[in-house]
């Protein structure tokens, strides 16, 4: 089964920087450490590790991201006769 795009993002970012906004509007800033269906785990720095649930969450911040996408191999060009 294919992972969403939301999963693959997570995963790119795991053990790096990471902002967010919650639903209150304050920024949260810390190292990615982790993340599950409805939890993201990150470590401040302050070295405290702090876990939001998802849904409070109302924005990610990406910033630039790497990662390898699914895409299927465009059919080869078959020649006219």
């Amino acid at each position: 089964m294919q992972k969403s795009i939301q999963t693959r993002l997570f995963d790119a970012k795991k053990d790096k920087p990471i902002s967010f906004n919650i639903a209150n509007g304050k920024e949260i800033k810390g190292i990615l450490r982790g993340h599950e269906q409805y939890s993201i785990t990150i470590e401040t720095e302050n070295g405290n590790i702090e876990t939001y649930y998802k849904h409070f969450v109302s924005k990610v911040n990406w910033g630039k991201v790497k990662f390898q996408f699914n895409k299927p191999k465009p059919a080869p060009k078959q020649e006219q006769a």
